[in-house]
């Protein structure tokens, strides 16, 4: 029996096993963590090997193009995505991701069935390194074609409904790139002039435009980019993306807040966009707020909170690192999770999910601002899981001189901080002492033995990179909950242990796996220093330029099999 004897249900359940979508890779996200940490299953890409995720595309263009009764069915799932350098796969030493966007934008032109099939795109920040601007031109005037648009007459309307007051600081420099845009279409336009970067804006809105069912969107990577007066999707007629589910945003120049009337999910890095026009209060529909790597100041959670539907289901939060902070807005340690607590009092009724992570933030000094002896969650009664920097609850040592003269231990009041609907706890290790932590867990387990409070908790999760004493386990196994140590690494430790063995995989397994991981990683890196040692540097070079003109040629094919 070969592929082609299988019925058509069975080849599309292989042929999925290629694709990001089918893998159900964006589906909206349940419970707490970020998307990097929701995003760490998967083994790490080996910079010196191709990437994982072109190699699959490869295998999904391959089966279309070498079998007729193999083609409708791989080439449907072949565009469901458009994500080149996703995730890690960036790394790969071997990197062509223009050799892919332009032979892209020309088929679901060309093609509106297959354009019609594409759910999702992730737009990587390295697309605005490559200097192809006579090629991002041509790309754009094709889509446009595609499209029935008049580019000049579109361009000569954003020149003349832009504008900013005379005043503003910005208008000198936002009427100057306007007046040049539609010059750069002129063939004899001078490329040295240093607009490849603002091009790209361009090329990317088009993208959009062509794809009319897009279900996400992730502009996570893309960064520092000059934002636009006026509305690019507009002038190509896109004034709602009624399909769009999913949104993660680092700096949003298109405006798609704007246009995605059903958003179930957001996710913020960095800065809340101020971009947006309209008022969200009525017809936001947001039900999953994430804020990631976001400077720890109260307006970056009101901002937010603009997009959040009232039936909001799951808010994140993890602040961005401290080094990371800018000199002239200084992150607020008195910004505590009572604050946020107040603040997310309109959803009370409804937040199932919610995850709070102070580690980037610098909670030093005599008097520890994280804890606070009035937060609670008690009249959260729908939250189901719960994710908290291990401060928030448990760093009382610190702070015993700063709260109120109370009746009973400290410790034991943890128990009355958590709402009474909670299943899970999850923690990450941050500022509090060992001590602290384990007094609070065994009061938080006598608490639920002896006054039957916390009945629905089930499990606790520390992410720690030791061990707390046996008085611990002891305590949670008799108040029936299962206590496991797990991995929740911040963005900033996801950052820089990308070549650590700890950071190779996010999982929910214990030591013993991690190990065996880590030391199978160590021997692959032995086994590459030996093959290193023994080639010398002519070898080298010569196999370098070989490989070099492979994957040249590789490129090439890829652009005409696309």
């Amino acid at each position: 029996m070969t592929l082609t004897d299988l019925p058509k249900e069975v080849l599309s359940e292989i042929f999925s096993y290629f694709c990001l979508h089918c893998c159900r890779e964006f589906n909206l996200h349940k419970g707490v963590g970020t998307p990097q940490q929701h995003n760490r299953r998967r083994p790490r890409q080996v910079r010196d090997e191709r990437s994982w995720y072109s190699l699959n595309k490869l295998s999904l263009s391959s089966l279309a193009l070498t079998c007729k009764a193999l083609h409708p069915t791989a080439e449907a799932i072949l565009y469901h995505e458009f994500a080149p350098a996703y995730g890690d796969s960036g790394r790969a030493k071997y990197y062509f991701f223009l050799y892919q966007i332009y032979p892209f934008m020309r088929t679901v032109g060309r093609r509106k069935d297959l354009a019609e099939k594409v759910r999702m795109i992730y737009i990587d920040q390295m697309i605005a390194y490559f200097e192809s601007c006579k090629e991002s031109v041509e790309a754009v005037k094709q889509g446009a074609a595609d499209l029935g648009i008049d580019l000049g007459a579109a361009w000569q309307r954003r020149v003349a409904e832009a504008g900013y007051d005379p005043d503003h600081p910005m208008d000198t420099y936002h009427r100057a790139w306007l007046d040049a845009l539609p010059s750069i279409f002129d063939p004899a336009y001078d490329w040295r002039c240093g607009t490849a970067q603002k091009l790209q804006l361009e090329l990317i809105a088009m993208l959009v435009a062509l794809l009319p069912r897009l279900e996400h969107i992730s502009l996570a990577s893309f960064w520092n980019f000059p934002h636009p007066p006026d509305d690019p999707l507009k002038a190509l007629g896109v004034t709602e993306l009624p399909y769009l589910r999913s949104f993660e945003v680092r700096t949003d120049g298109f405006l798609i807040l704007d246009k995605a009337v059903n958003l179930k999910e957001l996710s913020i890095y960095d800065n809340t966009p101020s971009d947006t026009h309209i008022p969200f209060s009525e017809k936001a529909h947001v039900e999953t707020l994430r804020l990631t790597d976001v400077r720890h100041l109260p307006s970056n959670i009101s901002h937010a909170l603009r997009f959040a539907a009232k039936s909001l289901h799951s808010f994140v939060y993890e602040a961005q690192a401290e080094d990371d902070q800018p000199h002239f807005e200084a992150s607020r340690g008195e910004f505590n999770a009572e604050v946020i607590a107040g603040m997310l009092q309109e959803y009370s009724q409804t937040l199932e999910t919610l995850h709070l992570d102070f580690r980037g933030v610098v909670n030093q000094g005599p008097r520890c601002y994280f804890y606070s002896p009035n937060f609670t969650l008690q009249n959260f009664t729908k939250l189901r899981q719960v994710f908290l920097s291990t401060g928030i609850l448990f760093d009382v040592s610190r702070s015993i001189d700063n709260t109120e003269s109370r009746s009973g231990s400290p410790h034991a009041a943890i128990s009355r901080l958590l709402p009474p609907s909670i299943e899970k706890l999850y923690l990450a290790w941050d500022c509090p002492s060992v001590s602290d932590v384990e007094t609070g867990l065994v009061e938080l387990a006598h608490a639920k033995q002896e006054t039957g409070c916390l009945q629905h908790l089930r499990r606790v999760a520390l992410h720690y990179s030791g061990r707390l004493g046996e008085a611990v386990d002891r305590a949670l196994e008799a108040a029936g909950i299962d206590f496991v140590y797990e991995r929740w690494s911040s963005l900033e430790e996801i950052a820089y242990d990308e070549r650590d063995s700890e950071g190779e995989s996010w999982s929910d397994g214990d030591d013993e796996e991690e190990n065996e991981d880590d030391d199978d990683d160590d021997d692959d890196d032995d086994d590459n220093d030996d093959d290193d040692d023994d080639d010398d540097d002519d070898e080298e070079e010569e196999e370098e330029k070989e490989e070099d003109n492979d994957v040249k040629e590789d490129g090439e094919d890829n652009r005409k099999e696309r």
